[in-house]
């Protein structure tokens, strides 16, 4: 038995099941949106970007929130926060074995503690 490489422009594309490929991604991003405005409505603001082979999360929290920061750099395996100006501070880590990357922007803490933990 032999395997035979993987060529994508060897394959036929149906139209319509490609279509309904689209409709079904379509309708499945609507669920992910309700968890979206959820979130809004709290104080965090949550913007995915899907690719294929890439997801990308950008979190960011409100002054109401920012107290959140912590523990999110801990949950999303950011190796610590840095400051972009003395106002905001910004984390970058990863989850599902580093195949999503997560950018967590904060205003800053109201007291100077977090920026000592980084």
């Amino acid at each position: 038995m032999s395997i035979m490489p993987y060529e994508s422009s060897t394959l036929a594309v149906n139209a319509v099941g490609a279509a309904q490929d689209v409709a079904d991604t379509i309708n499945d991003a609507f669920l992910v949106v309700e968890g979206v405005n959820d979130l809004a409505r709290l104080g965090v603001h949550l913007a995915l970007t899907v690719e294929a082979g890439a997801i990308g999360a950008e979190v960011t929290l409100t002054s109401a929130t920012r107290h959140l920061l912590p523990s999110l750099v801990r949950q999303f395996d950011a190796p610590g926060i840095h400051w972009t100006s003395p106002t905001v501070v910004e984390a970058l880590g990863s989850m599902c074995e580093g195949r999503i990357t997560v950018r967590i922007t904060s205003p800053a803490p109201a007291s100077g503690n977090e920026r000592k933990a980084a």
